[in-house]
């Protein structure tokens, strides 16, 4: 019939998909909203419902806090350049370079951990924000590469023309920073 949309029927691996989704990410939030509802004096460790927070419990969560934030940070200064340069450049071999970026996310970190330690003297809560961060980087520059590939190469010329290098910035940057603060929240997430 004309005007009557047909709708495919959804597929076995899509259920599937789902169904794993719902256990393995849903079901323990799910879990632990459900222990809150029971105890709620559970939440007391934070300062929350009246009683004073536990320190242990504070200085833990402010030393993850901290680490997440290191991290994330030194993923965006890794990976928004690295992403912009091959989505922007001429550089030779980009596309080799663009799908081995990829390659820091996919080895655990505890196997570059095992790896760098050995290479750099550094140990501490500095080395493991900039192997965690390492690590997210790839996630930081495909956000900025999809986010720079975006950006009409026409105004780009046109700001380099006009500008110089400081109006290029200035066009680009603006355009550029929510990829790459989008890309340094999951590198914080993953962290």
């Amino acid at each position: 019939l004309p005007g009557r949309m047909i709708r495919p029927a959804p597929s076995p691996l899509l259920a599937a998909a789902l169904l794993v989704l719902g256990i393995a990410g849903l079901l323990p939030v799910g879990w632990m909203l459900a222990r809150l509802a029971a105890e709620p004096e559970a939440l007391s460790v934070l300062g929350l419902g009246g009683a004073g927070a536990d320190p242990r419990v504070m200085g833990l969560l402010g030393r993850t806090i901290g680490l997440g934030l290191a991290s994330s940070g030194v993923a965006a200064l890794l990976g928004a350049p690295f992403g912009f340069l091959v989505a922007r450049t001429d550089l030779p071999g980009r596309g080799v370079l663009r799908a081995a970026g990829v390659l820091p996310f996919l080895i655990p970190p505890l196997l570059v951990a095992a790896t760098w330690t050995q290479v750099v003297p550094l140990r501490g809560a500095p080395m493991t924000a900039l192997l965690l961060g390492l690590s997210s980087a790839p996630v930081v520059a495909l956000f900025t590469a999809r986010a720079a590939e975006r950006i009409d190469r026409r105004r780009e010329e046109a700001a380099l023309l006009t500008g110089g290098v400081r109006a290029a910035l200035r066009l680009e940057l603006p355009l550029l920073l929510p990829a790459v603060l989008a890309g340094a929240a999951f590198a914080f997430l993953f962290t």
